[in-house]
């Protein structure tokens, strides 16, 4: 009706000026009158100290045009001081492709005075709208700049240019100096990380899996022998299991070289070490279909159990504390008998030999499998030696009781890791069950507030996704088994008041807390029903 009354329309600028822009299609408007719309509606959210109006990114994009590029452009200089004024603004940038703002968004981009949704904008403007020596100009600014460590903004920046502009060597420069974020803090940008190993060209993928290794390593780690892992890059560890995946899938030999290999190694004890099997379970079972990798893997483990113990590893059972991806089981018992002949290290033929007699074991300990054994070893008196002590065993050699006791620690320590675990989830559901009002509470949503309990609940329901999906915050459902159909009831009835604060700065560790919240612009839609 605005598009054809004059009258109507200016009654509407008067009292609701917002709803020119999001209500039917603001794009059939004359650019006099968008122009006069959009000057309008930046005036009230100049005037009003309590204006809170969030609009649909479609709405922005089909009001915001080229032929409006003056207006905008002049709005940004007369009000680069209103925070909620220049985020619309840039977002019309963004979605309406004004590159003559490009400049504009620029001088944000590079500013950190200014409010990093102002800046997350500024950067998506310039993805959209800037030349290429603007898309480089913001890439050498964050890599230049070591304060720039904020991970919402290195977010934006990785999602926009990641594996273009922003090179791989510059991306591990930009992680490189990333504080560890805790958990639940990386802001979105172990999201868009996945995403770009999921799209990546392969080569792009090898090399930046291969250069995320050094992250890893880098020290203090977790716990030196059981999980020598990045205590600051641990984080990384989801990031390079996806990427692994992809690259076993498609049989990529760099997945065969010794860095790869070390890769494969560390997720797996950081998998044992903190007893994550559920969301890394891919590479158990994709590592072992592949048979030259399962067997480069296994002997990758005992070269780093050798190192890491600093003694002579001769026996399978000694590397059993490293939570490996390989299954030894599964390599063939002809291979094994083969590796005994051909190894030139008697301490490798050792190793082939435990391993060989350990198949023979699991065969059913066969006449035709022990001579072959025995024809094998014959006229090597050490490993003649071997094995006979395997066919009749001696009592264990103190060696070997300290080994048990460190395996046996190393279960234990895990059991408590896992034990831990599961009484913080059960304090959490009786918690919740008693206090579903804290659940509903989203008074404190427009103030950018929010309760703990409503962000643990939105992280369960990502825990329960089996591929961590954000969406899957909206699957409120699964919430009726995980905790009870009363708490599901409840976090059902806060998503509209969810949709907009999702991302909060602090993890979930007191359940009646507020905490603060970054405000994030979802593009999805949540089923309520």
């Amino acid at each position: 009706m605005a598009i054809f009354d004059d009258h109507f329309r200016q009654k509407a600028l008067r009292i609701a000026p917002e709803v020119l822009l999001e209500g039917g299609d603001p794009s059939q408007f004359p650019a006099s009158v968008r122009s006069e719309i959009l000057k309008t509606l930046c005036r009230e959210m100049a005037d009003s100290k309590h204006y809170h109006y969030s609009f649909d990114m479609a709405a922005v994009e089909r009001f915001s045009n080229s032929d409006i590029e003056q207006t905008v452009s002049d709005l940004i200089n007369e009000y680069n001081e209103n925070s909620e004024i220049r985020k619309l603004l840039l977002r019309m940038v963004w979605q309406g492709k004004l590159g003559s703002c490009a400049g504009q968004a620029m001088s944000f981009v590079k500013d950190d005075t200014y409010d990093n949704y102002t800046r997350i904008y500024a950067i998506r403007a310039i993805e959209g709208t800037g030349t290429d020596l603007y898309k480089q100009q913001v890439v050498e600014h964050f890599v230049n700049n070591a304060d720039e460590i904020d991970y919402s903004i290195i977010n934006a920046v990785a999602e926009s240019f990641g594996f273009k502009e922003l090179s791989v060597s510059s991306l591990l420069v930009l992680l490189d100096r990333l504080p560890n974020p805790g958990e639940f803090k990386t802001e979105g940008l172990d999201d868009t990380l996945e995403r770009l190993t999921e799209k990546a060209p392969l080569p792009d993928l090898e090399v930046f899996i291969e250069k995320l290794s050094v992250l890893l390593v880098k020290e203090p780690h977790i716990e030196r022998i059981f999980c020598d892992v990045s205590q600051q890059h641990a984080w990384l560890i989801a990031i390079v299991m996806k990427g692994c995946e992809r690259l076993i899938n498609n049989r990529s030999t760099t997945m065969l070289n010794p860095i790869a290999l070390g890769i494969l190694s560390q997720c797996g004890t950081y998998r044992k070490y903190h007893g994550r099997n559920d969301s890394d379970q891919p590479l158990a079972e994709i590592v072992p279909q592949w048979c030259e990798l399962n067997e480069r893997l296994f002997w990758h483990d005992v070269a780093r159990t050798r190192a890491d113990r600093d003694n002579e590893v001769t026996e399978v059972w000694q590397i059993s504390t490293f939570g490996h991806y390989c299954r030894p089981e599964l390599i063939g018992f002809e291979t094994t008998l083969n590796w005994i002949a051909t190894q030139s290290k008697m301490r490798d033929k050792r190793i082939a030999l435990s391993l060989a007699y350990d198949s023979y074991v699991r065969d059913g300990r066969n006449r035709k499998s022990r001579e072959a054994l025995k024809e094998t070893v014959s006229g090597i008196p050490e490993l003649e030696g071997a094995l006979k002590n395997y066919l009749k065993p001696p009592p264990q050699s103190e060696e070997q009781k300290k080994w048990r006791r460190q395996e046996r620690n190393s279960k234990r320590c895990q059991k408590q890791r896992e034990e831990k675990r599961k009484q913080q989830r059960k304090d959490w559901k009786i918690w919740l069950s008693e206090n579903t009002d804290n659940i509903l509470d989203v008074q404190g949503v427009s103030e950018g507030k929010f309760f703990d309990s409503q962000r643990y609940l939105y992280n369960r329901l990502m825990h329960l996704d089996k591929d961590r999906n954000r969406c899957a915050s909206g699957n409120w459902r699964d919430l009726i088994e995980d905790q009870s159909h009363e708490v599901a009831e409840a976090y059902r009835t806060t998503l509209p008041g969810n949709i907009q604060f999702i991302r909060r700065k602090s993890r979930p560790t007191q359940k009646g807390r507020i905490s603060e919240l970054t405000v994030m612009d979802l593009t999805h839609q949540f089923q309520l029903n």
